[in-house]
């Protein structure tokens, strides 16, 4: 490795145990040919060592054991750009979060117990990917309004049936996923994101009307219907360039 140089690699993902005395030359070398670096460790044990190289850090599954300030060498990671928290049983959005303000994308999903700390994403004004697919959500979380950089915001597999009012503007979103999300109409507010090119409304299976809110979305290239039930999205036919999926035709009538 020591001896290897850019053109070999570009970017690398390795597992590592920081206490390990490889660790600080492992770093060296990441440093001198500029690797783009995806890591995976025990954030207890890390060490300011990759604080420049590190772009993309997966902690999912588990890191519940992690309080406090055990928490603290997450807010040295000022260069990540990527940032996995999927399954760690978080019951709040980290603090430490709020410092990483690189960060383009954000993956909380499965933390069934999110109730709050989302006043620490308000810092993240480059994020455009935010995940947080089962997390027990009722309502759309308010601080997400002032997250106007978002391009994907998926809410996939939250029972949402309060307040709509707190969806981001999204001028820019093109990707919204609110599959399995117990909708029986289709959220009036929706009609404000106009730059929508994908959405997806599968596995609603009570979802029966409110589709005149999409109208607006003259740029809604894909429309996700799986296991809703539906036959036919009759009010939907003046936008042109939509392609719908997952509608079931109607069944032959008798010869």
């Amino acid at each position: 490795m020591r001896l290897a140089s850019l053109t070999w690699f570009s970017e690398l993902t390795v597992e590592v145990n920081p206490d390990k005395p490889d660790v600080a030359s492992l770093a060296a070398w990441l440093k001198r040919h500029q690797v783009q670096l995806s890591l995976r460790l025990d954030l207890s044990s890390c060490k300011a060592i990759f604080a420049t190289q590190l772009t993309t850090l997966n902690l999912s599954v588990d890191v519940s054991m992690l309080a406090g300030s055990a928490l603290a060498p997450l807010a040295t990671l000022q260069h990540i750009e990527s940032l996995d928290l999927q399954a760690c049983l978080l019951k709040a959005v980290p603090e430490q979060v709020s410092t990483l303000t690189a960060l383009t994308g954000l993956n909380m999903s499965a933390n069934s117990w999110m109730a709050g700390g989302w006043q620490h994403l308000l810092p993240l004004t480059k994020l455009r990917n935010l995940s947080l697919c089962s997390c027990s959500l009722t309502a759309v979380p308010e601080q997400l309004a002032a997250l106007t950089a978002l391009t994907a915001l998926d809410l996939e597999g939250n029972y949402l049936v309060k307040s709509w009012q707190n969806l981001p503007p999204l001028t820019i979103q093109r990707d919204l996923n609110l599959e399995d999300c117990s909708l029986k109409a289709v959220p009036q507010q929706l009609s404000a994101l106009m730059a929508l090119t994908r959405l997806n409304l599968s596995w609603n299976r009570r979802l029966k009307s409110g589709w005149e809110h999409l109208l607006p979305l003259t740029e809604l290239q894909a429309l996700c219907l799986f296991a809703c039930g539906l036959t036919a999205v009759p009010q939907l036919s003046a936008l042109a360039a939509l392609s719908v999926w997952g509608v079931r035709p109607h069944p032959p009538g008798p010869v």
